[in-house]
């Protein structure tokens, strides 16, 4: 340990022990305090009189930190911490600190809730009479806690590719009695989704093109924030034979956009050159397809 010595008690708990000796000489392994707060969390400090005897032939005294608010089942949480123990000397009026060598802090996760301070001091030097550790039979220990952010919450990240067969066919009985804008039935692929058509373009498009887009039908399911990925392929299908006429994409979906794809996906002339094949009866095929979606998991 990194021991040093300051005036400023710990600015979390402290814990009195009296008559010390009855402490010392107990069978019992370990003395918890009550809970307190400390850095946004709530803990439990702990003394253990005799826990191990070092190489040395020495007692030790050890100390240990519980986190008691974390549900060690709840999964993915992870609080990663610094801490300071103190002894009190009440002759000096000030405390010896005590810090892990490592800068590296301690990880609580899981069912890992407490973090033992292992041969604190040996039991002959707390007993030390030039020093004024153990006064009138009483020693007081302290802790002081710095939480490095909140309890860590994560998510995992999944990019599915989509099979082929999953494509939506939308059929336009009268590309030219379709309106300004257009929509498709909705269709299920990891989530409801629909087509959307303007037939003369979009306000982008200027009536030059035939603007395509795939939409999401309800965005519920995205946390604010959140932005999903996604790799797709809009297509006008050729009437008969496989010279179909198709763009890829990759756009986001978010709460605030909701659709994604084309203004300019086709010009107006080449649907109605009929060498083409894309018109039939003035009627038209188009085909979305997903093929790469990013879903989440949080880890609660």
């Amino acid at each position: 340990y990194i021991t040093s010595t300051r005036e400023a008690p710990p600015s979390h708990y402290s814990l009195t022990l009296e008559p010390f000796s009855l402490f010392l000489d107990s069978k019992n392994e370990k003395f918890e305090s009550g809970v307190f707060d400390g850095a946004g969390k709530k803990w439990k400090m702990s003394f253990y009189p005799n826990r191990q005897s070092g190489d040395d032939g020495h007692k030790y005294i050890s100390l240990g930190l519980e986190i008691i608010e974390e549900d060690p089942f709840r999964r993915g949480w992870k609080v990663n911490f610094h801490c300071k123990m103190f002894v009190l000397d009440q002759k000096a009026v000030n405390y010896k600190v005590f810090e892990e060598k490592s800068s590296k802090p301690h990880t609580f996760y899981g069912i890992i809730r407490e973090r033992i301070f292992d041969q604190l001091m040996t039991v002959e030097a707390l007993m030390d009479g030039t020093k004024g550790y153990i006064v009138r039979d009483k020693c007081v220990f302290g802790v002081e806690i710095t939480v490095l952010g909140d309890a860590m919450r994560g998510e995992s990240l999944i990019l599915n590719k989509v099979p082929e067969s999953k494509i939506f066919t939308w059929t336009i009985p009268s590309l030219e009695d379709a309106g300004k804008e257009s929509f498709s039935d909705e269709f299920e692929i990891n989530g409801h989704k629909k087509l959307s058509m303007y037939p003369e373009g979009d306000q982008k498009a200027r009536r030059n093109h035939l603007s395509l887009f795939l939409c999401l039908a309800n965005t519920s399911s995205i946390p604010l924030g959140r932005k999903v990925y996604v790799e797709y392929k809009l297509r006008i299908k050729h009437r008969v034979g496989t010279k179909h006429y198709e763009k890829e994409g990759h756009d986001c979906f978010s709460k605030e956009v909701t659709k994604v794809g084309f203004s300019d996906f086709i010009q107006l002339g080449e649907i109605y050159e009929e060498s083409n094949g894309y018109l039939f009866n003035k009627s038209m095929t188009i085909q979305g397809e997903i093929k790469v979606l990013l879903s989440y998991n949080y880890l609660e």
